[in-house]
Order: C-alpha cells, then structure tokens, then sequence
C-alpha cells in the first residue's frame, strides 16, 4: 500500500542534489501525511461521538449530534482514512513505474520483470510478518477489549481471534485479514504490482491501447465491489499515467510556482473534501480524491526541493514518510493496547459524556508509540531486508552478464 521511492526530477528533467535515486523528498512527505491521516482516523472512531450510526457516512453539514459530533466529523474530514488509501495507490502506480523504468533500462525486460517482482515481495512481507507478530502479542496480552456502552467503528466491530498457528498462517498468506484489519490493503498491493508490471510493458508497446484499458480498468473498477481487489485498480493505473506522461505535460506548461501551489491547493481539496460528504469508499468519492491525489503528484515531482510546501520539508514528517509503511501496519496494534487501558481504567461516564477528548488522548499517546515501534521495525527489518534482496539481484545480474570462457 506504501509506494517505494520515486524519482525526483526538476523542471528540465534533471536530477536533484538532495534527493536520493528514485525519490521525491516531498512525496516522502506526503506518504509520512497519509499514513498519518489512517492513524488518525483510527484513532478518533473507536467511541461513539454522538452522531448516531450512520456518523460516518452522514454529510459533516447534516450532523445532528452536538459540539463533540459536529468537530469529529470536521476532523475526520482532515483525518479521512479513505482519502488517504486512494493516495496510497495512485503513489504506488506513481513510484512503481519508475521502478519500473529503472529495472528495464539496468536488464532485458524477463530480469527486470522478476526483480520488481522480488522487490515488492520483499518491500511488503517482512514487516507485514512482524506487524502479526506484534498483533499476536498483543492479543494475547490484552485480550479482548470489554466494549462499552459507547463503542463504536473498530473498536464494536474488531471481533477478538484467539491466535493460533493456523490463524497467523492465513494472515500471512493474505487468505484473511482480520488480525491485522489494516492489511485488506496489502491484498489489493500485491495485486497491483502484478498488474502493473503488465500495463508497464503495454505503455512501452503501445501507449493508445494503455489509454483504452485505462478506461475499461475504471469500468471494471465501478462494477467490482468493495471488498474486491479489482475496485482500486485504476487507482494504480492512474498512477502510472501520472509518472509516464501527466508531469511531462504539466513541464510542458511550465506554471509559475504561484500558479503550481494553486494547483496543489486545489488536488488537496480534491483529495479531502469528499469526505465531507461520505468517508464511505464510493466510487465517485475514490475517482474524485484519487485524480486530486494525481494533481498533487504531479505538482510536487516538478516543484524544486525549496518551491514545495513548507510543511511537506520539515524533517519529521519526511522521517514519518520513511517509516510510513511500517507504522502503518503497526498503528493498529499500539491504539489497540491504548485503547485496551482506556476501556479499563476510564470511567465509563467520561467515555459517554466526553468521547472526543478521551479518543484525543488516546491519540496523543498511541500514535508517538507506534511512531518509535515503527522506526525500530523499519530500521532492523525492513532496510537490511531490502538491502539484502537488492545484494543478491545485483549479484545475480553481475553473475549472469558475466563472459563465459570455454575451455579449449
């Protein structure tokens, strides 16, 4: 659901100083912003802030419930889990082409195929593996969570799974997601480099007929429901579009930086404001947040380092950006423990009558949490898996381009 590093380029298509091979400092950012959005999102559901049932997917302007309804609803607008999986994608078709453009311009198209392959296994599993061994820690150590009278979101719906061996392995397979919920998301990944990889060598043979499945990858998109991993696929596609020709068209016009922060402002809206409306994932909800998300994109991979917003340079959000993908899996887990305390040692009256600054609390000291496990994790899992898997691609690649002598 995180996308690998992109490629960072300035406006006459050269590489800038301060950004590593294959990244965008500002999108390493805005991934650090989206997964904190998810987070957020989590962290503020778990009680019932008094708009009835339908909160969620009641318009913020129609909410009848109160101060606490009314500024939960208006948070979750900024906070919006929705919003922010659809700029998930649209950055991972976005970051996977260029890797995709990278591996084929280093090996013919059959070892470049198999290397992003490895990679993004690679990318996702280890810490996905480590996320269900922390879910299988904590679960045993909490246990289930007593609801009470105000439960809602996740925490009256996550039903309690006595871990077992046969549980961690269909989670591990991605056969079922219900001991990390956050990991429907990973389905729908691995399904989209796969396809990804085939739009890619399509774009390069021929790009009309890439335009023509675009289109009918949305209508597939549209019949498909939720739950299927073919809803988001044109998410990732539009993605790929983005990287392979909606920033050379925006260099093409190139807009002042006045004018290309107007543009982003605009794709910000484009990405949040539906979810004013519903933070449900509808159709016309997604493609709207998803080509805001694209404008957004675009923008920032043709603004220089110093021409980004200010917010997107500042040094934390960049290290959230690094250790997105693991706190994204992780999040879940630690508000799970908070959350845990709160139902335990909080009176029941405060979480009814006070639930907005009990979830606010609750935030406040999960999130810097999963933050650190999340570094940790990052640190001594993810980098040197990734480092070890691109060792052994570069020697494989050495030893196979290697000149055979024969003996005489």
């Amino acid at each position: 659901m995180h996308p690998a590093n992109g490629l960072s380029r300035s406006g006459n298509g050269s590489r800038q100083p301060e950004a590593r091979d294959g990244f965008v400092p500002a999108i390493e950012s805005l991934r650090g912003l989206a997964a904190f959005m998810v987070a957020g999102f989590h962290a503020l559901i778990w009680l019932d802030a008094g708009g009835g049932p339908q909160f969620l997917v009641t318009p913020a302007w129609c909410l009848d419930g109160g101060w606490q309804a009314f500024v939960t609803r208006w948070l979750l607008v900024i906070f919006n889990g929705g919003a922010a999986v659809t700029l998930f994608f649209v950055l991972s078709g976005f970051v996977l082409h260029a890797s995709l453009q990278r591996a084929f311009r280093e090996r013919n198209a059959l070892r470049a195929i198999s290397a992003f392959m490895a990679l993004r296994v690679v990318r996702l599993m280890p810490a996905y593996a480590v996320s269900l061994i922390v879910m299988v820690v904590v679960l045993r150590g909490v246990g289930a969570i007593p609801a009470p009278a105000s439960a809602a979101g996740w925490l009256a719906w996550f039903r309690f799974l006595p871990p077992d061996l046969a549980t961690f392995g269909s989670n591990l397979l991605l056969l079922r997601v219900d001991l990390n919920p956050v990991a429907w998301t990973l389905r729908i990944e691995m399904f989209a480099f796969v396809m990804l990889a085939g739009l890619y060598l399509l774009a390069r043979a021929a790009p009309a007929t890439f335009m023509v499945l675009l289109a009918a990858l949305l209508v597939f998109s549209v019949a498909c429901p939720v739950e299927h991993v073919g809803r988001y696929a044109y998410l990732f596609a539009l993605g790929l579009a983005c990287d392979r020709w909606g920033c050379q068209a925006l260099r093409l016009l190139s807009p002042s930086p006045r004018l290309a922060r107007a543009a982003l402002c605009v794709g910000a809206a484009l990405v949040l404001l539906p979810g004013a409306w519903t933070l449900a994932h509808e159709v016309a909800v997604d493609a709207v947040s998803g080509l805001g998300a694209a404008l957004v994109i675009c923008v920032l991979s043709i603004l220089a380092g110093e021409a980004a917003p200010r917010l997107l340079q500042h040094r934390s959000l960049r290290w959230l950006g690094r250790i997105s993908f693991s706190f994204y899996l992780l999040h879940f887990a630690v508000l799970y423990v908070v959350c845990g305390l709160v139902v335990r040692f909080v009176p029941a009256e405060w979480m009814q009558s006070t639930p907005l600054p009990v979830m606010l609390g609750a935030a406040v000291l999960a999130l810097p949490l999963a933050a650190c496990l999340a570094g940790i994790v990052f640190s001594y899992v993810e980098q040197p898996a990734l480092r070890a898997a691109r060792d052994a691609i570069f020697r494989t690649s050495a030893a196979s381009s290697a000149p055979r002598h024969r003996p005489r």
